[in-house]
């Protein structure tokens, strides 16, 4: 989702960005919902959370996630944002966006590190999130 909402943004217009806007919600409620499943799951299994690495980047992804919401939201938006017009928040929020694109792709790479033991078969999978990373920074 938030690729997509990323590219329609790219193009620019009215419509363009709150269809961004739209799409980077929905997709922080899938990030939401996958770390809310994810607990619930360590919850039932009575095992301790948050201890790894890899879930504690999740967690602070998630509050990236937050601050960038509300910073388009309540800042930024077309139609309301107090700041839509502050070219440094403006490009605060797109680098931030930029980063958690980024973040969230080696967040992907290095949930495999677990399940996927052979290398190849890593590199398979972590060969489209380095050009969807690379297409997220140009």
């Amino acid at each position: 989702m938030f690729v997509i909402g990323k590219l329609y943004k790219t193009l620019g217009g009215y419509e363009n960005t709150k269809l961004h806007g739209n799409l980077s919600f929905v997709g922080s409620l899938c990030c939401a919902g996958g770390v809310w499943a994810i607990y619930q799951n360590k919850e039932n299994s009575s095992k301790p959370h948050f201890t790894s690495q890899h879930s504690q980047y999740a967690v602070y992804l998630l509050g990236v996630i937050v601050l960038l919401l509300l910073n388009g939201l309540l800042g930024l938006h077309p139609d309301w944002g107090f700041v839509k017009a502050n070219k440094l928040v403006r490009s605060l929020h797109h680098w931030g966006g930029k980063a958690l694109l980024v973040g969230m792709c080696y967040l992907c790479y290095d949930g495999t590190s677990k399940v996927v033991r052979d290398d190849q078969m890593r590199l398979a999978f972590g060969a489209p999130l380095a050009m969807l990373a690379a297409l997220v920074l140009a």
